[in-house]
């Protein structure tokens, strides 16, 4: 691997993961705010934080592939079977999963963010049993890291 794409790898986690933190101390403060802080509230408040999340990573991935050339894969990636189970996932998985973290934080507070960062190691697993995606030793050894 080559220096730049070390480097840009290097920033790039370290980027996700102060992204990751700033979020989660957010969810963690707006979590004790009113009308936040009623537990009845936390589906509303996990698809309205899910629907802004979602959208800024589709923009910022739409802007990617456009810049890799790459948009013109994205009509047979949707079509096939695992796209529609990503979009399935995704439709599902993101307001079940952010209203579970709320409830997560606000019962167990700063606790619920380090268990929480492990649903990257359970994502890989089920992508390599449902979906076949290969996982290569580089990408074991970072999650691992």
């Amino acid at each position: 691997m080559d220096k730049w794409k070390k480097k840009m790898g290097i920033l790039m986690g370290l980027g996700s993961g102060m992204a990751y933190g700033v979020y989660s101390t957010f969810v963690g403060v707006a979590g004790t705010k009113s009308p936040l802080s009623i537990v009845q509230n936390a589906l509303v408040v996990a698809m309205v934080i899910f629907g802004i999340n979602d959208f800024l990573a589709g923009i910022f991935l739409t802007i990617y592939n456009a810049k890799q050339k790459k948009l013109n894969q994205m009509p047979g990636a949707v079509g096939s079977f695992a796209g529609k189970l990503v979009i399935l996932a995704s439709l599902l998985g993101g307001p079940i999963a952010n209203g579970a973290y709320l409830l997560g934080i606000a019962l167990a507070g700063a606790a619920a963010i380090p268990i929480s960062a492990l649903n990257v190691i359970f994502g890989t697993i089920f992508a390599r049993i449902f979906i076949k995606q290969n996982l290569s030793k580089r990408v074991g050894l970072g999650m691992m890291g």
